[in-house]
């Protein structure tokens, strides 16, 4: 294990370097599965000025003041940066001291954006958030001094745990983490891999709740037969804190601003295997055709997709319900025609289902747009598009046309190969008319 005090520094000769200290070394004997903590390593750290590009005045000033978080406590080893607006990719850097200040020198004058960043308090959770801590704009004059500033940063908050089987034995797998619910930013998706002892740690979380689930790594079915003589299967599904398979009976965890929520443990158990046998059949012959399988949960949707190349399918899921989705394109005079076929289907452990699924054209929609203005501006680039109004939370599947012309001299628009819904139509603001 080694660390250099300075190995961040981008251009040292900017200004004086104290004595660097020798790299630490510190050697650590392990055994097969021991396990080691309090390996620490400590870097001494000094304030320290940089320049990030050229930024020339004649006369210099001086800009200074403190980090904190939004409880008032200081931040130390922070990096401020502070950015002419001129010249976004240079500006000056510096780091806070052990209480959190920090003073910049020979600042020229101009018109600068200063901010802060640190370990534990993510870029996005400044931006993101409300109210949002984006840098402050900040006029210097020559030969003055700007003292008192008050830079404040959120620190993220953090999820942690450990996955483990039935049997309670540890589990290296993916643990996904959706959110926060609720958030004005909206919910995101973010995956991490369990250690080798079934633990992981998510950092950098917005506040909020998060709903938490994970996935077997890849395992094959276990074939046995039940006591009725019913040949039966079971594999693994995805589990939902604190281990159940469904998304709606799943209980999320609520963190608030630098908090670590621990002890979130999730426990993998297999399920039995419901198989889905489909038949699809279309009046055109087609070489591949994608068949998406979509959970349907109480608005919450796990998409998955199979590429089909012959006229049957066997799909392996858990028990529930299911909405299918096949589609294909073909040759048809000078285009491709997009087919499609939509259907829901009930996944039983105990009874196969069966599917027959006829891809046909989708639906066909035209119309015109109307240019208002000046008639000399550009047209080409527009047309329309379909935003779907039902669209199922979670999935990814996009149902936008497969052929969309456009004549910018007539503003005349048709799509064709439109699966079934409901729509809104918009412009595909690629041009400068809205």
């Amino acid at each position: 294990v080694s660390a250099s005090p300075y190995s961040q520094v981008e251009n040292p000769r900017s200004s004086p370097v104290p004595d660097q200290s020798p790299v630490q070394s510190i050697t650590v004997k392990l055994d097969v599965g021991e396990e080691r903590t309090g390996i620490d390593v400590v870097v001494p750290l000094r304030p320290l000025i940089t320049r990030r590009g050229q930024i020339k005045g004649e006369r210099g000033s001086i800009v200074s003041g403190q980090v904190v978080d939004t409880k008032g406590r200081s931040i130390p080893n922070s990096i401020v940066l502070l950015v002419p607006a001129n010249e976004p990719g240079g500006g000056l850097t510096a780091t806070t001291d052990s209480s959190g200040s920090f003073r910049i020198t020979d600042v020229p004058t101009g018109t600068f954006a200063i901010g802060a960043t640190a370990p534990g308090f993510p870029n996005a959770l400044q931006m993101l958030a409300r109210p949002s801590f984006t840098p402050k704009a900040l006029v210097v004059r020559d030969d003055s001094a700007i003292t008192g500033l008050v830079l404040t940063l959120r620190r993220g908050a953090v999820i942690s745990g450990a996955l483990t089987d039935e049997f309670g034995d540890p589990v290296s797998a993916a643990v996904t983490l959706a959110g926060p619910f609720g958030s004005e930013t909206g919910v995101s998706g973010r995956t991490i891999t369990t250690d080798a002892r079934g633990r992981y740690r998510v950092t950098g979380l917005m506040p909020g709740e998060y709903l938490l689930s994970a996935d077997w790594p890849a395992v094959a079915e276990v074939l046995f037969e039940d006591q009725p003589g019913h040949e039966s299967s079971i594999a693994a599904s995805p589990v939902f804190y604190p281990g159940v398979s469904r998304a709606s009976l799943a209980s999320r965890v609520a963190v608030s601003e630098g908090e670590e929520s621990t002890g979130i443990n999730i426990a993998l158990r297999p399920i039995p295997v419901a198989h889905i046998n489909v038949t699809i059949s279309g009046s055109r012959p087609m070489k591949e055709i994608l068949l998406h399988h979509i959970t349907i949960d109480d608005g919450t949707a796990i998409q998955k997709t199979q590429t089909v190349t012959g006229s049957n399918a066997t799909i392996d899921v858990a028990p529930g319900r299911y909405r299918l989705i096949a589609s294909g394109s073909t040759p048809a005079d000078d285009k491709m025609l997009l087919l499609w076929s939509l259907v829901e289907v009930d996944a039983d452990p105990l009874l196969p289902a069966n599917v027959t699924m006829v891809l046909e054209p989708g639906a066909r929609i035209s119309g015109g747009a109307v240019f208002e203005g000046n008639a000399d501006s550009p047209r080409a680039g527009a047309g329309a598009t379909l935003v779907s109004v039902l669209r199922l939370q979670g999935t990814t599947l996009g149902l936008t046309a497969g052929n969309a012309p456009f004549d910018a001299a007539t503003g005349r628009f048709s799509m064709e190969g439109i699966m079934p819904g409901e729509y809104v139509i918009r412009d595909r603001g690629t041009t400068s008319w809205m």
